[in-house]
């Protein structure tokens, strides 16, 4: 939303989920990124804030968001068979893990980790690209949610922003 009259605060939702909203320049500028899942489906959505301005005025927004459909590239692996077919405890583990993961992407967080522009992490060849479809030893599997860059074992990587770590460890599916 953009204003000529300061805002105090503004909140919003897209498809039912809030957003977080952060103040840009001379607090006449609120702006919030809204993440579409890759499996969304393509139809329209609604986004809707609401915007407080300096001396009890506010405005209420209500927007379309028509999400088009894309087509992702297909990517055939062979794996180990326990990656493709997991034991039992293989696959409680990436349950728990799962639930660990979307606990963390519905956190929504009132201030900005970064700051400025982003910069790539690392001079280095893609691998994989987001979104690819996977098919694994001949299963379709969930598509790929990353970017994956080719480097040798340890090379120095640097952070595209500055940010918050919220996970560090080695996970089933994902590495």
């Amino acid at each position: 939303a953009r204003c000529a009259d300061a805002i105090a605060s503004a909140t919003g939702t897209f498809c039912e989920r809030r957003l977080a909203f952060f103040s840009g320049k001379k607090n006449t500028v609120s702006y919030a990124f809204v993440g579409v899942d890759l499996e969304s489906k393509p139809e329209v959505y609604r986004f809707k804030a609401r915007v407080e301005l300096q001396g009890s005025k506010f405005v209420e927004i209500q927007e379309s968001v028509r999400v088009l459909p894309k087509q992702f590239p297909v990517q055939k692996i062979t794996v180990a068979e326990k990656y493709a077919q997991p034991s039992p405890e293989d696959q409680k583990r990436s349950a728990e893990e799962t639930k660990r993961l979307e606990s963390i992407w519905e956190t929504v967080s009132d201030s900005p980790y970064w700051d400025g522009k982003f910069k790539v992490p690392l001079s280095s060849e893609l691998t994989s690209g987001f979104g690819r479809r996977r098919v694994v030893n001949g299963q379709p599997r969930s598509p790929h949610s990353g970017v994956d860059l080719k480097a040798p074992t340890g090379t120095q990587i640097h952070a595209a922003n500055s940010g918050k770590v919220v996970l560090a460890e080695d996970l089933f599916f994902s590495g």
